[in-house]
């Protein structure tokens, strides 16, 4: 735990550590845009479209389980810089292109660069701090993640009525996030925590998970499965119902979020 530093950089390491929770929800921020890209892309099936919303959680997923492997070989810091960077080239490319397999690919390197620091969000909570003020953050953490997504998706709902193509611009936020984590998450601080950490690991390595946890890994599968399966339909739910203000779709999912 960082003991030696003073309230300023107290405060900014806590904000640094919480902004890269913005964007780990955000996938299908742009999820009021698939009537607008089915009627782009004439030639695909809805299927096909809806699947560039739920490609993201399998990249997550994949880079997840990666990430570990990837955090020892070039430290967290790293790892939570290079994941933000390809997040933000994957969330920006469909803005730039009309080629289905270009966008295809950008979504998946929006979840591989989101997975690659989505459990870091938590473990340098771990790292940097302890008992209230632990728990505290972690707390901030879960809330900064809800209201990342529902701002995007409110943001990314205005930008539609420019295209679907300026919804995906809704990714810029990643920049200052970027910025912010840099300045906050020094060198010096994950120098700090990593002896702890090592240490930590050694004393717990041997630790099983409970089978409360189990279940509760077993819920929240099921509970995202459902969140997708809305998130992929109600834009094409609202538009075969016929519905008016369909573009009213983003401010209900921000609603929903918070």
């Amino acid at each position: 735990m960082l003991k030696s530093s003073t309230s300023f950089q107290n405060v900014r390491l806590k904000v640094a550590i919480l902004c890269i929770s913005l964007t780990i929800q955000t996938a299908g921020a742009v999820a009021a845009a698939v009537p607008a890209m089915i009627d782009s892309f004439a030639n695909r099936s809805t299927t096909e479209i809806q699947s560039l919303l739920t490609i993201p959680s399998f990249s997550i997923m994949l880079f997840i389980i990666l990430s570990s492997g990837i955090i020892k070989y070039i430290g967290k810091r790293n790892t939570v810089l290079i994941g933000l960077t390809i997040a933000l080239l994957g969330g920006l490319l469909p803005a730039f292109t009309s080629n289905f397999y270009l966008i295809l690919l950008g979504r998946f390197l929006f979840g591989a660069g989101t997975g690659l620091y989505n459990s870091l969000t938590i473990s340098l909570i771990g790292d940097c701090f302890e008992r209230d003020e632990q728990q505290n953050l972690i707390g901030l953490q879960s809330a900064t993640a809800a209201l990342g997504n529902s701002v995007a998706t409110f943001i990314a709902g205005l930008l539609l009525s420019v295209n679907w193509h300026s919804s995906f611009l809704v990714y810029l936020a990643i920049i200052p996030m970027i910025i912010i984590f840099s300045l906050g998450y020094t060198k010096r601080i994950e120098k700090e925590t990593s002896v702890e950490v090592k240490n930590d690991t050694v004393a717990h390595v041997n630790k099983k998970l409970s089978p409360a946890v189990l279940l509760g890994i077993f819920t929240l599968f099921f509970f995202f499965v459902s969140v997708i399966v809305m998130l992929t339909s109600s834009a094409l739910a609202i538009q075969q119902l016929g519905l008016a203000h369909s573009e009213l779709l983003s401010l209900a999912l921000s609603v929903a979020g918070i």
